[in-house]
């Protein structure tokens, strides 16, 4: 009885599956063959489309509405699919005899049916506008087999340009048809196209035609000119666009305007295959050419133009005429504002805002360096020096670039590159504006065509001579590339380096004088390297610091010195003619090779030019230099300048606090507060007397100068100028308010007694007062750091005493040799 019981479920569970699929055999049978109302559930709803609205008209998709409507409409669409989705919309313009046409813009259509479905064919016909597969190459032409085409888009408006314009190009109120279908997802095509019919007008263009660089006006230009058109419409809302240009080139008489003998006017050109359609470059091998018109026959050159605007309607002549004269040729230039280095031995610590330009930077243990331009050595060579990663920036352009526009519109050529850029060509020989480009550049560098990989066979080789018997060659690039008007030198070798440049214009004529960059990239000297003393005289020769005597006295402070490198003296108004771009007078070059650099500006009421010069001496003091700084009172105003500048060598170098009143002058008249007398010493440097000549016999009251004592005179000794005789003490003197935790005071002010009346002859005695305030004030620092000794006085050191100056350059000398 189990057994059976057992056999029987068996049974059972095989046999609900058997039946389940006998069920579903059932239905895929029935659905195959059934009843059509339940088949026709999936057939395809095919799509509607309408036009919505367009440009200056009213919604809707009235055909019969025939209100004239500016040529140009942005016309927009609606399609709706009740089952699925729209995939694309087609489009055309037909004429007034329903024949298809192009128009500007929607230039290419499939008017043979080679790419429009069979369906859409068969329902519509052909004509409809082409465009590209999504992914296509589009630098192929669409009427290129070879193309990936389509008439579908996406788009769901068009701009059509109808044609208002009869046979001959005149403005004529025109009819077109404006057709647009769809397409489902499934492929299914609309079974009724949305028509919208067109009366269209439009006003008749102005054409111009000019240069690109200007208007001759019958004047001279080159055998290279490109021509410049352009047009004006006065058809409201729509900006003016030319389909294209035309025009043709005539040779007439200068004096009676006729035709001149044995020439006819060119055909009509057309601009429309032109790399710029408002453009068209003339030369002398170009069809239509140009010839001169100073052969035998006095002649001028007219072209003459007209425009064909969007709506095929043809503008009134117009016409540009000229001169053209052969022999003209372009003037290279190099901008030597913008030509920079930058590396560890050749860059500035704080933001030029002497030039507009961004300058190059990098970032060194924390502070920022900015690229500068290169120095210019006392031999006249453009200097930068070497480092692992300097760089340098060379830029040229050609004269005409860059100018000044006056405020009557006359352009002053000023050749730099911070000024306007005006963009016009010069001749090299005449400065007059010939009305040509430049296209390319022919760059040298060291004797060979520069090496430039992406255009290593551009090389252009000049006729043989007989320096160059296999022709001089040049790397030959294009303005507009990224090399066009500036390399980015690297990896680059010390020593001697030309670069060579020139210019090339639309007559394929270069100029013949190139212009040449000579410069040097010399080694870094290192602290352990350097030897010698560099004196740098910065004092113009006056009766306050006479040339002669300043020199003599610090000669002699230096003549203890016998070690490797001498003594040389630079008088800085010596270099003027060979100063840099930036007015520098000293190259860091010319400094780094020193141990020890004295800089004296020892007139005590001049101008220091110090801050002039402050790059090349910010470089050597960050690169191990030593540095003694000797003036009077205008070194309180050296140093507010330079702090004002954002110059931080004071602070870095000589102790003293970032601060523009750090420093003080006690006045800047030779003839008033004549109280300093001495530099009392202070961290074991000798005291020194201020210089002049005593007259003790005619004293009255009793000359006590100096806390007491009298001061004698030394019969070695000749006061720098009569006034220190007279006055028996200097005015002009700087002073320092506040110093660093390493800058160290090691000179105050020394003045004299308080005696006889305050400021009165024979010896001008200061008051109580004038004493307290001025009595012992620091007038001399000093800065010691592992890589630098620096001293800095407030008075001139050529005025004290020349035994009391000795001494201290010694001591000075010896610590900086002992280094």
């Amino acid at each position: 009885m189990k057994k059976h019981l057992r056999l029987g479920g068996k049974m059972r569970r095989k046999s609900v599956p058997l039946f389940a699929i006998a069920i579903l055999v059932t239905l895929i049978s029935i659905t195959i063959s059934g009843c059509g109302k339940f088949g026709s559930r999936f057939a395809n709803s095919i799509p509607t489309i309408s036009i919505t609205s367009y440009e200056g008209g009213e919604p809707g998709t009235s055909t019969d509405s025939l209100d004239v409507t500016l040529f140009q409409q942005k016309v927009f669409w609606h399609a709706v699919d009740n089952d699925g989705v729209v995939k694309g919309f087609a489009y055309r313009v037909l004429d007034n005899n329903n024949n298809p046409i192009s128009t500007p813009g929607n230039k290419y259509i499939d008017a043979a049916g080679d790419v429009t479905p069979q369906n859409v064919l068969d329902a519509f016909g052909t004509g409809w506008v082409l465009h590209y597969k999504q992914g296509a190459d589009q630098t192929i032409p669409l009427d290129n087999v070879h193309a990936k085409r389509t008439i579908w888009t996406e788009q769901k408006y068009a701009v059509i340009n109808f044609p208002a314009h009869d046979v001959n190009g005149d403005p004529d109120t025109t009819i077109c048809r404006f057709e647009v279908i769809c397409m489902d997802n499934r492929g299914g095509i609309c079974a009724q196209k949305a028509i919208k019919v067109f009366r269209s007008y439009s006003l008749r263009p102005t054409c111009f035609v000019t240069t690109t660089k200007g208007n001759p006006n019958g004047g001279q230009v080159g055998t290279g000119i490109r021509l410049s058109f352009s047009l004006n419409d006065d058809d409201p809302f729509l900006q003016a666009t030319a389909q294209n240009y035309i025009f043709r080139i005539e040779k007439r008489l200068t004096s009676n305007d006729d035709i001149a003998p044995g020439t006819t006017p060119t055909e009509w050109f057309s601009t429309m295959n032109a790399p710029k359609l408002n453009q068209y470059l003339l030369t002398k091998n170009t069809t239509p050419g140009l010839s001169s018109d100073y052969g035998t026959t006095a002649t001028y050159t007219r072209v003459v133009a007209k425009v064909v605007d969007l709506a095929g309607i043809v503008s009134d002549t117009t016409s540009v005429r000229f001169r053209v004269k052969e022999g003209f040729h372009p003037s290279t230039i190099l901008y030597k504002q913008r030509m920079y280095g930058l590396g560890d031995n050749h860059y500035i610590d704080y933001i030029d805002e002497s030039t507009p330009d961004v300058l190059p930077y990098t970032i060194s243990q924390g502070e920022m360096h900015y690229a500068t331009p290169f120095f210019r050595a006392k031999d006249s060579l453009y200097t930068c020096v070497n480092s692992s990663n300097l760089k340098v920036w060379l830029r040229w352009g050609w004269h005409g670039e860059y100018g000044i526009v006056t405020s009557s519109g006359v352009p002053n050529y000023t050749d730099n590159p911070f000024d306007k850029k005006i963009d016009v060509l010069l001749d090299e020989d005449t400065n007059k504006n010939y009305y040509s480009e430049i296209t390319h550049f022919h760059i040298r560098l060291d004797g060979r065509p520069y090496r430039y990989p992406p255009m290593q066979d551009s090389i252009f080789v000049d006729p043989p001579t007989p320096e160059f018997p296999e022709g001089k060659r040049w790397l030959r690039i294009p303005i507009n590339t990224s090399l066009g008007q500036t390399i980015v030198d690297t990896n680059i070798s010390s020593g001697l380096h030309t670069f060579e440049v020139r210019a090339e214009d639309l007559q394929g004529v270069y100029d013949p004088t190139p212009a040449v960059f000579n410069y040097r990239i010399p080694e870094p000297v290192s602290a352990s390297q350097k030897s010698g003393i560099l004196i740098i005289d910065d004092e113009l020769n006056n009766s306050f610091a006479p040339n002669d005597s300043v020199d003599a006295r610090y000669l002699n402070m230096t003549s203890g010195y016998s070690g490797n490198g001498g003594v040389t003296v630079i008088k800085r108004d010596n270099l003027q003619f060979t100063k840099d771009i930036r007015n520098r007078f000293l190259a860091y070059s010319d400094l780094q090779q020193y141990k020890l650099v004295i800089y004296h500006d020892d007139n005590p009421t001049a101008t220091s030019n110090f801050q002039t010069d402050y790059d090349a001496y910010a470089l050597y003091l960050s690169k191990g230099g030593n540095m003694v700084i000797s003036g009077g009172g205008t070194i309180a105003s050296m140093v507010s300048g330079c702090v004002m500048a954002h110059y931080k060598l004071f602070e870095k170098f000589f102790g003293l606090t970032y601060s523009g009143s750090v420093a003080a002058s006690i006045t800047n008249n030779m003839l008033a507060k004549n109280y300093f007398v001495k530099a009392t010493s202070t961290n074991g440097y000798n005291t020194m007397m201020l210089a002049f000549d005593l007259d003790a016999a005619n004293a009255n009251p009793a000359p006590v100068l100096d806390n007491g004592n009298v001061i004698l005179a030394d019969p070695n000794e000749t006061p720098m100028f009569n006034i220190m005789n007279t006055r028996k003490g200097l005015g002009p003197v700087s002073y320092f308010t506040s110093l660093t935790p390493l800058g160290t005071a090691i000179y105050k002010y020394g003045c004299k007694s308080v005696f006889g009346t305050p400021d009165q002859s024979p010896y001008y005695w200061p008051s109580q007062a004038s004493y307290n305030q001025y009595n012992n004030l620091v007038v001399g620092v000093k800065k010691t750091t592992s890589n630098n000794k620096c001293y800095m006085t407030g008075f001139p050191l050529s005025y004290m005493k020349k035994a009391d100056a000795k001494q201290f350059m010694t001591t000075v000398i010896n610590e900086v040799m002992a280094q």
